[in-house]
């Protein structure tokens, strides 16, 4: 059994987000498939989704572009009923991440594909990301969700570093500085 949820999904500004796609997963993170998805939204930003009545499910927003990030999600019980009024996303704009990575010994992490994980405070793994590092240690990750977040970076040859939770702003590059990999 289903029920239809209208959602409207728009910016930080109130602005309407149009050809964002309505989703509902088990948790609100990056790792589960979708167990419904909805059409993409009109110029207004509006859409609606079906989603199962026999499970809690995060309804929220995915921009396949991935310009844009929800910055909300709804839990939807089971046997919740019919939802009357529009469930309202918020959309950010994405982020990128730039660090310089150094082995334990001080030297640039030269030209090896690297992965960050994000963590979200509450809900645990929430985003990765891969990205090769260059000649001089320099790496960078595009399109990341903006947000605080405790960071794992780990290099292919093993090497990896855990951050403390930093913030990351919407639309603009977070400069970690150097960081030293154990």
């Amino acid at each position: 059994e289903f029920i239809t949820a209208p959602m409207r999904v728009i910016t930080l500004a109130g602005e309407p987000v149009p050809g964002i796609i309505p989703i509902a997963t088990l948790q609100p993170n990056a790792f589960d498939e979708p167990l419904a998805t909805g059409a993409p939204t009109d110029e207004n930003g509006k859409s609606s989704i079906k989603i199962p009545t026999s499970q809690k499910v995060a309804v929220r927003a995915w921009d396949p572009n991935l310009l844009y990030f929800p910055n909300n999600f709804y839990d939807v019980l089971p046997g919740s009923g019919e939802i009357q009024d529009s469930l309202v996303i918020t959309m950010v704009k994405s982020a990128s991440i730039e660090a310089v990575l150094l082995t334990p010994e001080g030297v640039p992490v030269q030209n090896q594909n690297t992965g960050i994980m994000l963590f979200h405070p509450v809900h645990g793994p929430w985003w990765p990301a891969e990205a090769d590092s260059d000649e001089q240690g320099k790496v960078i990750f595009y399109k990341v969700p903006a947000g605080n977040y405790v960071m794992r970076i780990k290099v292919a040859s093993g090497a990896m570093v855990e951050l403390p939770e930093t913030y990351i702003a919407p639309d603009e590059t977070t400069q970690l500085g150097a960081i030293q990999l154990q």
